[in-house]
């Protein structure tokens, strides 16, 4: 039997449709309050994800990255090894995979004011994030452990620098805007290594502002 909808009923559920857009507004608004539901498999996922998450962030804090073992994740995540595989190849992909104590969302622009950006880099958040977690950045930045790091942060910033030099630069040549991303990058990274080794002298905010002002004057030059 097929259904007949009373169509200037629904029409006046979606004010903004037009009766011609009724059909795709109903599959747009469908859709979208799909996607915000969660499914279950997805809430099972996640809390695997953090399990894993959280057993290398706290065998990283007890004996260092260098020494962590997926042996040791699983057995502190209580999981077993195909469980670890069927969501990570190896552990630092576990490291980067997006809940980890440096992650892409600190480069990421969505959600935050122009003002509150530097070549696209919230640097304010980059480093009240450093301060929030010093022990585990600390215990990071050492060893071999330390260059996964530094390189992952480095891509990031150069990516997210790169792409403002070309919009805030009117007719920078690519070549340019790589060369001056990848600089100022590993200037940013200079500083950030130097004040977490020397325990953060000066507050997240004031190295905020030094960066910043670093940055300003290489341009400027």
């Amino acid at each position: 039997m097929n259904t007949v909808f009373d169509w200037p009923k629904v029409a006046s559920l979606f004010p903004r449709c037009q009766s011609t857009e009724i059909g795709i507004c109903l599959l747009l608004n469908k859709t979208a309050q799909l996607s915000m539901k969660k499914a279950p498999s997805d809430r099972r996922i996640d809390r695997t994800r953090k399990l894993l998450t959280d057993a290398l962030i706290e065998l990283v804090l007890e004996k260092g990255y260098e020494a962590v073992t997926v042996q040791d994740i699983i057995d502190r995540a209580n999981v077993g090894r195909s469980t670890f595989y069927a969501h990570f190849e190896n552990k630092e992909q576990l490291l980067f995979s997006g809940r980890g104590w440096l992650t892409e969302d600190l480069f990421d622009e969505s959600g935050t004011s122009a003002d509150q950006l530097t070549l696209g880099v919230n640097l304010s958040a980059l480093f009240r994030h450093v301060v929030d977690n010093h022990r585990l950045a600390k215990a990071m930045l050492g060893k071999s452990s330390g260059e996964l790091v530094i390189n992952h942060i480095r891509e990031s910033l150069t990516m997210q620098m790169r792409k403002a030099l070309k919009v805030q630069v009117g007719g920078i040549a690519e070549v340019n805007a790589n060369l001056t991303a990848q600089a100022l990058a590993s200037m940013l990274i200079g500083l950030l290594r130097s004040w977490l080794e020397q325990d953060m002298p000066i507050s997240a905010q004031e190295v905020t502002d030094l960066a910043e002002r670093l940055i300003k004057s290489s341009l400027a030059g």
